[in-house]
Order: C-alpha cells, then sequence, then structure tokens
C-alpha cells in the first residue's frame, strides 16, 4: 500500500505544478532484477554462450547489457509487477499525469514492459549501447529533458538519491529506512516493502520441509536401539546437514523453475518467483547451506557422510533438471529419495536397512508421491489436455495416476502386515502381536491422505498438510504405544 509521507519536506513543491513521473524498473516497478533474469535464462537456454557474455563486461556495462540483450529475449508478461504501485500509476495517469519509464535496463526489455503495460508509459528512456542510464547519468539525462527539479521519481535503491538530487518530489518504493531518511527532496509517496524477511527465507528453504530428514532415525526405532544417544546424536546432526543440503537445492530448484513457478497460481507466491528474495540472495544462500551442510556431515562421519550428502544433492539436482519433467519416473526417483534418507540414517547409526523396511517404506512414499501428482493436476485450471507446468502429464492422466497410488498404499500395508506375521519380527521384538495395531492405523492414514486429497483439502503440499493433520498425530501417538507393548516396554 502506498501512504502520504508525514516527514519534514525540505523543499516544497511548486504551486499548481504537476510534475511527469518518471518510474524506475528494476526493483520497482518490478520487484526483481532484470538483468539477473536474462543472465538467468542465458546459463539455462544458452549456457556455451555464458562466458563470451561475462567477457562483454570488461568493454562497459553498457555494451555487457547489450550483449545479454541480444543473447536472449525477456518475457515481460512473467515479470513479478507491484500491483500497488502500478494501481497509483495508473490513477496519475488518468488524472493526466505524463509517466515516463526511465530505466538502467537494456532499451529492448523496457520497451517489452511499455507494451506489455498498454499505453501506461507516454515515453521510455532506457540504456543502449554506448549509455548505461544508471545513477547520476540518469539523473543528468532527466536533468537535461526536463530541467532542475521539473519530474517526479520513483525509485528504490541507493543510487538513486542522485537522481532525486534534481528532483521535485521522490516516491521510495520498498527502499531501506536509510535510502528513505537520506532522501534530499519532498517525498510525494511510499511504498514499503514488508519486513518479514525471517518469514521470507524460512519459506525460501522450506522450513517446514525439514521434518522430512528425521527419516534418518526410522533404522534406529526399527532396530529396537533407541538408547544408543551417541548414534541418536549423530543422527540428529546428520538431519541438520540434509535439511541444509537439501534447503540448497530447494533455491537452486526455484532458480531453475522460475519462468513456470511465475505461471502457477501458488508458486508464483515462492520468495524467488515473487521478487521477495532478491536472485543473488538467492544464489549466494546456495553455497553457504552446501558448505555448512557439508561440514556437518564430515564432523559426523567423515568423507563417506560427506559423500552421501553430495549423492543426495546431485540425486535431487538431477531430478530436479531431468527426471522431473519424465511421467511416472519422476515419481519412482521421489519415492526413492526419501528412501535414501533412510539408508543414509541406516549408515550412520550402523544399522541394517531390511529388505522389509525397504520395500515398505518405497511403496508407501511411491504411493505418496502419487498423490503429489494428482493434487498438482486436479488444481490445474486448463480445459484442454495440456501438460501441467514441467510435467509430463495431463489433466486426463488423474484417475490412472489415483489407481497407481492407491495400490501402492494397500501394497505398501500388505508388506507391513507379512512383516508382522514374519519370524524377523518374532525374534526381534518381545510382543511382536502389538505391532498389529501399526496395520490398520497406517491404512488409515493414507486411506485418509487419498480421501482428503480427491476433495482437494490439501493444498499442493502433502507435507504440510501432514504436518497439521490431527488424525496423523492420533495415528503416531497408537503406533508410538504399540511400539512400546511390543519391545517389552510394559
Amino acid at each position: 500500500m502506498y501512504n502520504q509521507s508525514s516527514a519534514t519536506i525540505p523543499r516544497p513543491l511548486p504551486a499548481g505544478k504537476t510534475t511527469p513521473l518518471c518510474v524506475d524498473l528494476d526493483g520497482t516497478l518490478v520487484a526483481t532484477d532484470t538483468l539477473w533474469e536474462s543472465l538467468l535464462r542465458i546459463c539455462r537456454y544458452r549456457p556455451v554462450a555464458l562466458l563470451s557474455v561475462l567477457l562483454a563486461i570488461f568493454r562497459g556495462k553498457a555494451h555487457f547489457k547489450s550483449v545479454v540483450a541480444r543473447k536472449v529475449s525477456l518475457d515481460a508478461d512473467g515479470l513479478p509487477y507491484r500491483p500497488d504501485l502500478l494501481r497509483y500509476l495508473r490513477e496519475q495517469k488518468a488524472a493526466g499525469r505524463s509517466l515516463v519509464l526511465v530505466t538502467a535496463a537494456h532499451h529492448s526489455i523496457a520497451n517489452a514492459v511499455a507494451v506489455h503495460l498498454s499505453g501506461l508509459f507516454d515515453e521510455v528512456l532506457a540504456t543502449t549501447e554506448g549509455r548505461n542510464l544508471h545513477g547520476p547519468a540518469k539523473g543528468q539525462v532527466l536533468t537535461e529533458k526536463f530541467g532542475d527539479g521539473g519530474f517526479t521519481y520513483v525509485g528504490n535503491s541507493a543510487s538513486d538519491l542522485a537522481v532525486w538530487r534534481h528532483a521535485a518530489a521522490a516516491i521510495p518504493v520498498c527502499a531501506r529506512p536509510s535510502v528513505i531518511a537520506s532522501i534530499p527532496t519532498p517525498i510525494e509517496a511510499t511504498f514499503l516493502a514488508p519486513r518479514h524477511w525471517l518469514r521470507t527465507l524460512s519459506r525460501a528453504v522450506r522450513l517446514h520441509q525439514w521434518v522430512k530428514n528425521l527419516l534418518v532415525l526410522v533404522p534406529l526405532f526399527t532396530s529396537r536401539d533407541l538408547l544408543n544417544l551417541v548414534a541418536l546424536d549423530h543422527l540428529l546432526v546428520v538431519a541438520l546437514a540434509l535439511s541444509l543440503v537439501a534447503s540448497a537445492q530447494y533455491l537452486l530448484n526455484d532458480v531453475i523453475d522460475l519462468d513456470s513457478d511465475r505461471e502457477h497460481c501458488e508458486k508464483r507466491q515462492r520468495p524467488l518467483a515473487s521478487g521477495d528474495l532478491p536472485i543473488p540472495v538467492g544464489l549466494l544462500l546456495v553455497p553457504c547451506l552446501l558448505s555448512l551442510g557439508g561440514w556437518l556431515g564430515f564432523v559426523v562421519g567423515s568423507w563417506k557422510v560427506l559423500m552421501l550428502l553430495g549423492t543426495y544433492f546431485i540425486s535431487c539436482l538431477l531430478y530436479s533438471t531431468v527426471l522431473k519433467t519424465k511421467p511416472l519416473v519422476d515419481v519412482f526417483a521421489l519415492a526413492g529419495l526419501y528412501v535414501f534418507r533412510i539408508v543414509i540414517g541406516g549408515f550412520v547409526s550402523n544399522h541394517l536397512v531390511t529388505v522389509w523396511l525397504f520395500t515398505f517404506s518405497f511403496l508407501c512414499f511411491l504411493s505418496l508421491g502419487f498423490l503429489k501428482r494428482c493434487i498438482e493436476l486436479a488444481r490445474a485450471t486448463q480445459a484442454s489436455p495440456k501438460r501441467v507446468g514441467r510435467r509430463g502429464y495431463y489433466p486426463a492422466d488423474t484417475a490412472i495416476l489415483t489407481a497407481m497410488g492407491v495400490a501402492g498404499s494397500f501394497a505398501s500395508v500388505v508388506v507391513l502386515a507379512l512383516y508382522v506375521y514374519s519370524e524377523s519380527a518374532n525374534t526381534l521384538y518381545k510382543h511382536p502381536f502389538a505391532l498389529w495395531g501399526f496395520v490398520p492405523v497406517c491404512l488409515l492414514v493414507q486411506c485418509r491422505w487419498w480421501l482428503s486429497g480427491s476433495r482437494n483439502y490439501i493444498k499442493e503440499d502433502p507435507v504440510r498438510y501432514a504436518i497439521s493433520d490431527r488424525v496423523l498425530w492420533v495415528g503416531a501417538a497408537i503406533g508410538a504405544a504399540c511400539y512400546w507393548v511390543a519391545i517389552g516396554g510394559v
């Protein structure tokens, strides 16, 4: 929302004079940096050209931006525009005010934005091959065109202070408090930035997904070694290391899927897609999280655990770039990544992951993978048989995917029942009959998830739904009680 500034005005506006609005693009009109957006597209679609593009920076920023613009085109329709600022600009336009788009972005990008906004701007001033319209250069051009104090400038960063010195008034957009305090001209209006950096970071690293990495504790439970505090301590550290590595992969995945996320009704709100988290910050977090996660893994289990973490990251990266676009292969790969967490837990705690545990967990997670795909398909709004995002599925596939997923749920419970009846359970547990309580609880929870998915109760992310599902927590309590009786706790 925009607010009229109540700060002391150091220089009053000329009486009866309406100055043209000169609007910046990067970080102001859009909540992202179009140069970074262009570089990401080069990395994805034309990686061979990346070296020549980077070398162009030695010939000046204007030439560099021109080379980038020639290598890739930016889709102006998909940029994250600031709706509150757009609403204000349209109000001013309707009141007869002249609007000028003035930006350090390349003129091809600026022109595409102006065309997309359908006549909002009367003129476009942008970077060309021989002139980088940034900072003082932008202020000089606007002063030559409108005169000193003859325009109102809409900007966001410290580099815009050089422009505001020559402006009649300023409109800071999501600027830092220190920048706002340094503005030397009257403030016509302000557009405040949401001050929830911790919340933005937690959403970017998918903090709620960290609960999945507690799967490393499963071998400790199935081996009846709960009192092994050393192993438990190591596993908790490994779970944290896995979480950090997974968060790095989530950020990298969001960078890769930037375009498709912006076309999605819910994923467009992700921090990178929406512009809440700057692209450079997201890219910087990737090596930081990887380094910290790798260090924790090395401290706990030396090079072997570090290699397992590296294998996990590479597998996730392969899934994000290639496997997730292959029908059925993506679900099997996703289930394999879940099981891999259990395998890591068994390796670190020195407990064997039995065929029973491997088969049950794989079938269970395979079912959840199909459930996730069915939810995505159910929420797709396309009436024609189009593929959903970068997936290889069509809305018509929902029925067969549901059948596969439900079959996986029942198959996993059958494996669990066979294990409870097996000689292995009779040997390991003092009262194995108590384990039969697991069977109906496990089936009930999985059937409930499928029913909730078919009724559209699960919004995109089954993990988030599972965390808040009271039936799951009741089932977990019953399962814990059964386990306690089985090991002879009572």
